[in-house]
């Protein structure tokens, strides 16, 4: 988790529990009568501006891209503070009576348009940053997003029941933990599995009735990185990585397994799979080089295992790295 993503986190976590703090207030300060309704005014203030606040940080939290549009998305938010505050006096957003009781106004709609935009942009946000992981990370995060979207929606329709800043909080602890998973999980630089998720992954395979090991290499890499220097290496991995990604993501579990060596395991998939999927790859890299001539080819070849045989799964592991130079010495990018 990068420092300005850490610092967003904290902010999400100090606002919600001001929400909540907030939101029981208004809850004793009702019945409390007349001489509380200015504490009640400014509690339904604190607590209605700062939750239309925390989705769009929570999005910003899952997509870093949108720390550079932050200060249009934050147009509609500070359009609604303003109508929160006149509300004191105008009771458009909200009402406390001089008996201190509490009714909606008749722009409330113009808050719950406000937090279904952030709820909105929290969505597409978590959609973007799923992409970047295997499934089960996806379907993970896609979870949290339908955690808080159900919390909401309960709330909206049945305003007595208190139920986001629960399903928030449950959220932002999931999330955490997510995110400390995954610093062990990933590489830094290419996004995919790294060496230790590999090892643990090809022991399961063992398991597996049938299976596909494919290896992958980028040519004449270190040439790239002494003459050009680590940033361009860097970029070369990262390309790379996303075409390996791309092509075979509905296959299997994509890994960086060393400096520029990739693999992919994919369990219970046939062999004319496979080729379809090299064939995307090297269309993929096809128009990567038309766009940039640096990034360097990358050989690969693949080794079938069946529980059936019982072969030796690292004796597969070698055949497949054996194929993989085989196709670099004779550099033939439709090498099977």
């Amino acid at each position: 988790m990068s420092v300005e993503k850490a610092n967003t986190y904290v902010t999400v976590i100090i606002l919600t529990v001001i929400v909540i703090i907030a939101e029981i207030s208004t809850s004793v300060l009702d019945v409390l009568g007349e001489a509380f309704r200015i504490p009640n005014i400014i509690a339904n203030i604190v607590g209605f501006s700062l939750s239309t606040c925390i989705p769009v940080l929570l999005a910003v939290i899952f997509d870093e891209k949108l720390y550079g549009k932050i200060k249009y998305i934050c147009i509609p938010i500070a359009l609604n503070f303003v109508l929160l505050i006149s509300s004191a006096w105008t009771g458009w957003v909200f009402f406390v009576s001089m008996h201190n009781q509490y009714t909606r106004g008749p722009l409330f709609g113009v808050y719950i348009i406000t937090y279904l935009f952030g709820i909105l942009l929290l969505m597409i946000s978590n959609h973007h940053q799923s992409l970047q992981f295997q499934d089960t990370e996806r379907a993970f995060l896609v979870m949290l997003y339908a955690i808080i979207f159900i919390g909401t929606t309960v709330q909206i329709l049945f305003p007595f029941i208190h139920s986001t800043w629960h399903c928030v909080t449950l959220v932002l602890v999931m999330y955490y933990l997510f995110q400390r998973e995954s610093q062990f999980k990933y590489d830094i630089v290419t996004g995919l599995l790294n060496r230790q998720s590999f090892e643990n992954r090809l022991e399961k395979l063992r398991e597996t009735d049938h299976a596909v090991i494919i290896l992958f290499d980028l040519d004449e890499f270190k040439k790239i990185n002494d003459t050009y220097g680590h940033a361009k290496g860097d970029y070369c991995l990262k390309t790379a990585a996303g075409i390996i990604k791309n092509s075979f993501k509905e296959k299997g579990w994509c890994y960086r397994i060393g400096g520029d060596e990739f693999c992919v395991l994919a369990p219970n998939i046939c062999e004319d799979a496979i080729h379809e999927s090299i064939e995307i790859m090297l269309q993929s890299l096809k128009k990567a080089r038309e766009a940039d001539p640096m990034i360097p080819n990358i050989s690969y070849g693949y080794s079938i295992y069946s529980k059936s045989e019982q072969r030796d799964i690292l004796l597969l592991f070698q055949e497949a790295d054996e194929k993989m130079y085989t196709c670099k010495k004779n550099r033939k990018v439709n090498y099977l």
